[in-house]
């Protein structure tokens, strides 16, 4: 079965697809585990630095003679640059995935997947695969070592790929992470 994906989608789908990522060896151990956008960590993180930050501003205004709360308010200040540069880091990173040009190919044989870009070719072989985890925006090929690709899909195209997979007898490799619980 051959994929031939011309739009890249939306920017969830890469969203998600970095979570995964960081999220590499959580998943792998728990494959239930619910997955969602990196950006979302971000926003808490830099949302919790802020309200520490506002709390210890406040704190070392009311009593300027206690200096733990102003070296605390320049620590939580820096926490919430940190989180800022994070968050844009997530954006850059997503907008180099969007900005692939050209078709990018995914042949599914047999023995293994091909994911083709005009860039750079990655494959991963059946033996090599954990688990096909169905996300809210993706379907991601996890596999067993962290040093393999891992390749995530567009959601839009899950009916071919569990059709595929289906045929092949990998079903038991397909855990769908969108059922509530």
């Amino acid at each position: 079965m051959k994929l031939e994906i011309k739009e890249r989608g939306s920017s969830y789908v890469y969203d998600e697809y970095l979570y995964i990522m960081s999220k590499y060896d959580s998943l792998v151990k728990n494959p239930h585990m619910k997955v969602h956008r990196l950006s979302k960590d971000a926003i808490r993180l830099g949302t919790i630095s802020l309200i520490l930050f506002i709390v210890f501003l406040v704190l070392s205004i009311l009593d300027s003679s206690y200096k733990l709360h102003t070296y605390l308010c320049i620590f939580s200040g820096f926490l919430v640059l940190l989180s800022l540069l994070y968050h844009f880091m997530i954006i850059k990173r997503i907008k180099a995935f969007m900005n692939v040009k050209g078709t990018i190919t995914v042949t599914f044989d047999e023995d293994h997947i091909e994911y083709k870009t005009s860039e750079h070719t990655y494959k991963i072989k059946w033996k090599d695969v954990k688990y096909i985890t169905i996300n809210e925006y993706t379907v991601c090929f996890i596999p067993k070592d962290i040093k393999k690709i891992l390749l995530a899909i567009n959601i839009k195209y899950k009916k071919d790929i569990l059709k595929y997979v289906k045929e092949i007898g990998k079903a038991d490799l397909i855990i769908d992470n969108t059922k509530k619980k």
